[in-house]
């Protein structure tokens, strides 16, 4: 058991984090549970809590969610490895510290975009993303 342990801890896992810049008027996190769950041949469920779900979310702005996704081998399952998925709570360009540690661990980052950002929030996500 402890050899197992050892070894999870130190292998190298595949890493996906979803943020947002700026507002949207959809959830993020409902997209983000469709791609975990309907669209890896599973039935619906909610890994992250949703705006609908969350009425105090003003509460938890900046806090970073994790799950981890144990692929099943179902049909339709596009995820292969085991993948830690993160969702940073809020607006990513509000909590810098948090977006500079995602990117450091995240091995893919997805960014929701509100399509009304400023020139400013252009460049510096373009500089960030390199």
């Amino acid at each position: 058991n402890i050899l197992h342990e050892e070894l999870v801890a130190s292998s190298k896992v595949n890493t996906i984090s979803f943020i947002r810049i700026g507002s949207l008027t959809g959830s993020k996190s409902k997209v983000v549970n469709t791609f975990l769950n309907e669209a890896q041949g599973g039935t619906p469920q909610n890994m992250f809590l949703t705006k609908d779900q969350d009425s105090r979310s003003v509460l938890n702005q900046g806090t970073i969610e994790k799950v981890w996704f144990a692929p099943e081998g179902q049909k339709g399952e596009n995820l292969t490895d085991l993948t830690c998925v993160y969702n940073l709570r809020g607006d990513a360009y509000q909590f810098k510290e948090q977006w500079r540690f995602l990117q450091r661990v995240s091995t893919c980052i997805v960014v929701f975009i509100d399509g009304t950002l400023d020139k400013r929030k252009q460049d510096e996500l373009k500089e960030s993303f390199g």
